[in-house]
C-alpha cells in the first residue's frame, strides 16, 4: 500500500482524491468511512482538502466515491413491518442498549430511528410498543414505591456498597430510579434507603456523641483498619458521621477515635525508639525498597512513624535508617563508576526491563544511583546505560523490520495491552517504540499495527 499519510504539498484534483480514498477504504475497510478516523490515523490533510478546498461535505464526497452508506444501511423503502423485524434483530444483537433512542442515533442504526420519526411520524415509545416491548418496563416510568424498593435491593446485591451512593447510581445506568425517588415520590435519597432496610442517618438527624461512638465501632468491626482514616470515612458513605463529629460536637477526628477506645495502629503516640525500629523493619519486609523513601512513608499511612522520628526523637531520616541497618543498602555514597556499573547490573537482573527507565529507578529506592551518575560523574542516563552494556537504542533510528520484531516480543509478553498506543506511551519502558514508529519512521500507529498483523498472525491469534 502507498503511504498517503504524508500531505502532498499541493491541492489535489477531486478525481485524485477519489482514487486515493478508494485505495484507503480497500485497505482499512469501513473504519475509513469516518472523517474522525481519518484525522486520528494520519490522514488529517485529506478531509481538510475535501471540505475546505473543494467545499464538499464528507457524506457527499463518500457518495461520489461509490460508498453510499445510506443506501447500504438505510434501506429507504422498508415497510413498518420490516422495520420492526430489523429492530428486533438489533435488540437481539445489542441488548438493552438498543432501547434508548440516544444510542440508536449515535450508532449505525440512525437510519432506522429517522425513518420511524420522519417517514412514519411515530414517537420512539410508540414504536417500541408496536415491536411488542413494554415501554413502561423499558423506561421504568410507572413503578410503584414497592417496585422501586425491590429494584434497588437487586442493585445493592449486585454492586454492594457502591450502590449506596446517589452519584454512583446516577452515573451507572440507574438514573431512572434516582429521578423517580426524588421527583415522582419527592423523597430524599437517605429516606428511600431507610425504607429499603438500609439504616442510614438522615442529614437533619443529629446523633448524640454516645450514638456516634456506637455507630463508629460498628463500622470499624465491619471494615477493620480502613475505617481509622478520615479520608476513607468521607469517601465511603460515612461522611455524615465525620461531619457530625467535627461540626456538631466540635471534636478532632483523632480525639474522637481515642474516646471510642479504639487504639489507632496507624498513629502509636507512646512508642519507644526500639519499637519504632522494629515496626520499620516489618514495613521494609512487607513493601521492599519502596519503604526506604521518606516520601513513600508519609503517603502510605506510615506518617505517624515519620512524625515521631522527626519531631519526637528529632532524627533525620538518613540517620534513622542507619540505626535500622539500611543505610549501606539504600544510599551507597562515594562509589566509583565501576562499582556503580556492577550495582546497576544487579538491579537489572532483579527487576528486568523496568530498570532501564531512570524515572522507575528514582521511584523505587535507587535515587542514590541516578544522583551519583548525573551529579558526581555528570553523565546522561543513556550514556551510563551504554557503558553497562545495555543499549536499547532509544535515540538511534531503527528500521521498520527491527521495530516489528521488538513489537512482536512485547505483544507475546503483555498480550492485548500492547495493541493500545495509550498503554505503550504510559509504560515508561516502551514509549521509545511509539516515538520511533510515529516520529522517526512517520507511520501512524494504526497503520503500523496493520503491518505487524500479517507477521504476528503466524505465531498467535489477535
Amino acid at each position: 500500500m502507498i503511504d498517503y499519510t504524508k500531505a502532498p504539498g499541493r491541492i489535489l484534483l477531486l478525481k485524485e482524491l477519489q482514487e486515493i480514498y478508494i485505495d484507503i477504504v480497500k485497505n482499512y475497510g469501513e473504519e475509513a468511512y469516518s472523517s474522525g478516523w481519518m484525522r486520528k490515523n494520519g490522514y488529517s490533510w485529506f478531509p481538510q482538502q475535501v471540505s475546505v478546498k473543494h467545499k464538499i461535505e464528507w457524506n457527499e464526497f463518500r457518495e461520489k466515491c461509490g460508498f453510499d452508506i445510506k443506501l447500504k444501511y438505510s434501506k429507504k423503502n422498508l415497510s413498518l413491518e420490516n422495520l420492526i423485524e430489523q429492530y428486533k434483530k438489533v435488540v437481539e444483537e445489542h441488548g438493552e442498549k438498543a432501547y434508548k433512542s440516544n444510542w440508536m442515533q449515535r450508532s449505525k442504526y440512525n437510519w432506522l430511528y429517522l425513518q420511524i420519526k420522519n417517514k412514519y411520524e411515530k414517537t420512539w415509545k410508540e414504536f417500541i410498543k408496536l415491536c411488542g416491548f413494554n415501554s413502561d418496563k423499558l423506561y421504568k416510568i410507572n413503578f410503584s414505591i414497592n417496585d422501586l424498593i425491590k429494584e434497588y435491593k437487586i442493585i445493592v446485591e449486585e454492586h454492594e456498597e457502591k450502590a449506596y451512593n446517589s452519584s454512583w447510581i446516577q452515573k451507572n445506568g440507574y438514573y431512572w430510579l434516582f429521578s423517580q425517588v426524588t421527583r415522582k415520590y419527592k423523597m430524599k435519597w437517605n429516606e428511600f434507603k431507610n425504607k429499603c432496610g438500609f439504616n442510614f442517618i438522615l442529614k437533619k438527624e443529629i446523633l448524640s456523641l454516645a450514638q456516634l461512638k456506637e455507630k463508629y465501632k460498628e463500622i470499624v468491626l465491619k471494615h477493620g483498619k480502613k475505617a481509622y482514616s478520615s479520608k476513607w470515612i468521607i469517601k465511603n458513605n460515612y461522611h455524615w458521621l465525620y461531619r457530625q463529629v467535627i461540626k456538631n460536637h466540635k471534636m478532632k477526628w483523632n480525639e474522637f477515635k481515642e474516646s471510642c477506645g479504639i487504639k489507632d495502629m496507624l498513629r502509636k503516640d507512646l512508642i519507644s525508639l526500639e519499637e519504632i525500629i522494629k515496626e520499620y523493619k516489618l514495613i521494609v519486609k512487607e513493601h521492599g525498597k519502596k519503604a526506604y523513601s521518606s516520601g513513600w512513608i508519609i503517603k502510605n499511612k506510615y506518617g505517624w512513624l515519620y512524625w515521631q522520628i522527626s519531631k519526637k526523637y528529632k532524627f533525620k531520616w538518613n540517620d534513622f535508617r542507619k540505626q535500622c541497618g539500611f543505610d549501606f543498602e539504600f544510599q551507597k555514597k562515594g562509589l566509583s563508576l565501576e562499582e556503580l556499573i556492577k550495582e546497576y547490573k544487579l538491579i537489572v537482573k532483579e527487576h528486568g526491563e523496568k530498570s532501564y527507565s531512570s524515572t522507575w529507578m528514582t521511584k523505587n529506592g535507587y535515587q542514590w544511583l541516578c544522583q551519583q551518575v548525573n551529579i558526581k560523574y555528570k553523565m546522561k542516563w543513556i550514556d551510563f546505560r551504554k557503558q553497562c552494556g545495555i543499549d536499547i537504542e532509544l535515540n538511534r533510528f531503527m528500521t521498520l523490520e527491527v521495530l516489528i520484531e521488538e513489537y512482536k516480543t512485547r505483544v507475546k509478553k503483555y498480550g492485548e495491552k500492547a495493541y493500545s498506543s495509550g498503554w505503550i506511551l504510559k509504560s515508561s519502558n516502551f514509549g521509545w517504540l511509539f516515538n520511533q514508529v510515529t516520529r522517526m519512521n512517520k507511520i501512524p500507529w494504526a497503520q503500523f499495527i496493520q503491518m505487524c498483523k500479517s507477521q504476528i498472525e503466524v505465531d498467535f491469534e489477535w
